[in-house]
């Protein structure tokens, strides 16, 4: 039975596990504040069931800039066959949220099982004043290892390599900086093969597909041609900035014309990488490099078309860049579908139980099927763009009520059962001073400006505006 007690962190508010938690320098249980039921639904699967023994090696497969709405198993008019299979095949976490809206942030998530504020820094802010990427973070390449592992990291995205965190975890990593799905795949089923005579492993491909530019192969760009034509590339970033600075005060026509040409390129992109994903696990699965292994798939965050104004990720805090796709899968792992609330910190902390790993802080996650079904989920992100603008952001969610803040003040009130779309701001119906999650959410921001940027105040909540 999944034992959430160890894994609950010190910033409880933010994590939702059940049961109390153990420092590591004491053996007394200190009770969390306000503990809530574990998540749990009669007849679901409450935790990883294997026939038999869980599986010994671990593959990790982490998708880039993947919105859950381009899956076809969440609803997408164009279907993803081999994810769509992989999902009905898996224990599906449903409803599983990024902690940021960019690829850094989600990996120390996903990999260490904390954010990195918890840790103490916000990496590549673009701010001096506030503390960066260290050069080591302890993630889950070093807790395998300590047990005997192998480890290998297949990335195409340059963020995640061996010279920085979280890739300084892996004893060997590849990086190709941009290469296409295809590149991702072969040399990941080389790096499977060669991993047979070195067991146990744990090996970490990364596809930054469908991150832009959307220019998969050329057949996955058929009929593009029967688009109207565009006279700007959308894959150019610098033209792309200019019609994100000016797109309130384009016409609709030419709005709709521009999203067609994106919108094509990046479901595109999506088909190709499913593409190469079916021929991966057919060549894992020839290779014989499935039969003791568990697969984690996920993604890093999703991607923004103008929903709310802002082009690509590492924009807002919203739906469309913070909501993500996971799934567990084995051989012997009995299928289902996790609906209760999951995020990134929960795969560090459900493969820690599992394989009795020893992590070398406490981690923020809880086990799948431990977390509880009003548990508050963050997501956080501060960059200072080029222009010289940018401030904090941050994201509390809770049993369906969801708030996003920026430390200039602006506030935005989501229903995420009537409004998944994050259309309309309940900001202004609200009572600032009677609601719960606003006051949550206003004590952790006045934490992370006393731990973090303690030269960036924070104005008081009000109904967001054009900022």
């Amino acid at each position: 039975m999944i034992s959430a007690g160890r894994f609950c962190s010190i910033a409880v508010l933010l994590v939702g596990c059940a049961t109390p938690h153990v420092s590591e320098d004491s053996a007394t249980p200190v009770p969390d504040p306000e503990p809530a039921a574990c998540w749990n639904t009669a007849g679901a699967n409450t935790t990883l069931k294997f026939q038999g023994d869980a599986p010994t090696n671990v593959l990790l497969v982490s998708l880039d800039t993947l919105r859950t709405d381009s899956v076809g198993a969440y609803g997408s008019r164009e279907p993803t066959p081999t994810l769509d299979n992989l999902l009905a095949e898996s224990v599906w976490l449903s409803d599983f949220r990024a902690c940021s809206n960019w690829t850094v942030s989600g990996m120390l998530c996903a990999l260490s099982g904390v954010p990195p504020f918890q840790l103490g820094f916000e990496p590549y802010s673009g701010d001096e004043l506030v503390p960066g990427l260290p050069v080591r973070v302890s993630g889950l390449a070093d807790w395998y290892r300590a047990l005997g592992y192998t480890t290998r990291l297949v990335s195409s995205n340059p963020l995640l390599r061996a010279t920085t965190p979280p890739g300084t975890s892996y004893q060997h990593a590849k990086t190709e900086p941009w290469a296409q799905a295809g590149w991702v795949r072969s040399t990941g089923l080389e790096t499977a093969s060669s991993l047979k005579s070195q067991e146990p492993w744990l090996l970490h491909l990364h596809f930054s597909d469908p991150h832009h530019p959307y220019d998969p192969p050329a057949p996955w760009l058929e009929g593009i041609e029967t688009l109207p034509p565009l006279s700007v590339d959308v894959n150019d970033p610098v033209q792309m900035q200019q019609f994100e600075n000016n797109w309130p005060h384009i016409s609709e026509e030419r709005q709709a014309l521009v999203l067609a040409h994106l919108e094509f390129r990046y479901r595109a992109e999506v088909a190709y990488l499913d593409h190469e994903l079916g021929n991966l696990f057919d060549g894992l699965e020839d290779a014989g490099a499935l039969d003791d292994t568990l697969v984690v798939i996920f993604s890093d965050h999703g991607e923004q078309f103008f929903e709310h104004e802002k082009l690509q990720h590492s924009q807002g805090l919203f739906n469309e860049e913070n909501k993500a796709i996971a799934a567990f899968w084995a051989k012997n792992l009995e299928p289902g579908i996790w609906d209760g609330p999951t995020h990134q910190v929960d795969i560090p902390a459900t493969l820690a139980e599992l394989h009795h790993l020893e992590p070398h802080h406490d981690l923020s996650g809880c086990p799948v099927g431990s977390g509880t079904a009003d548990r508050t989920r963050f997501a956080f992100r501060y960059e200072v763009k080029k222009n010289g603008r940018g401030l904090p952001h941050l994201a509390l969610e809770r049993a369906g009520d969801r708030l996003v803040y920026s430390w200039s003040g602006s506030t935005w009130y989501f229903n995420e059962e009537t409004d998944p779309e994050e259309k309309h701001n309940l900001f202004p119906q609200i009572d600032p001073d009677g609601d719960v999650l606003l006051e949550d959410l206003w004590q952790q921001v006045l934490q992370l400006n006393t731990d973090l940027f303690p030269h960036l105040a924070p104005a008081t909540p009000r109904t967001a505006g054009n900022d």
